[in-house]
């Protein structure tokens, strides 16, 4: 994660952007010094209630997988082939939910938690990367709702 922060830390600086991370308090991770991403970390014992994934990102990740796992079986078993999912399957197979998981759905989430844009806030769609992305942007911080 380190090295990851560090590099997006750097593709910041060449756009002169500023962003706020909101990161679960994982004791695993190392402290980061970062110029462009200011880490927020979520307080003790709270990260089932406030982490917008535990709202219902991961269950609906979890439905549209299982749904395609079911139907690539089926469909194996109906070419009378023998029912085998390689891990890359699976990986591709998650993949294809993931993107098949709605802004919508992912806006209500970070909304449940808590997370929620000011009428003052300018509001902005932008597509960083073949994501759709929301910005929430107030004095040149950029709050990135993935």
């Amino acid at each position: 994660m380190t090295d990851w922060l560090i590099e997006w830390d750097k593709q910041l600086a060449k756009e002169k952007r500023h962003i706020l991370l909101t990161v679960d308090n994982c004791p695993a991770r190392p402290p980061v010094q970062t110029e462009f991403i200011k880490l927020v970390f979520l307080p003790p014992n709270t990260t089932s209630v406030l982490q917008p994934l535990d709202q219902g990102i991961i269950k609906a990740l979890k439905v549209k997988f299982r749904k395609k796992l079911v139907l690539k079986i089926i469909n194996q078993k109906e070419q009378g082939k023998d029912i085998k999912i390689s891990v890359l399957d699976a990986i591709l197979m998650i993949s294809d939910a993931w993107n098949d998981i709605s802004t919508t759905t992912i806006r209500n989430c970070f909304h449940h938690a808590g997370f929620k844009a000011s009428v003052n806030d300018e509001t902005e769609i932008v597509n960083e990367n073949n994501l759709d992305t929301e910005c929430f942007s107030e004095e040149n911080i950029h709050v990135l709702v993935l």
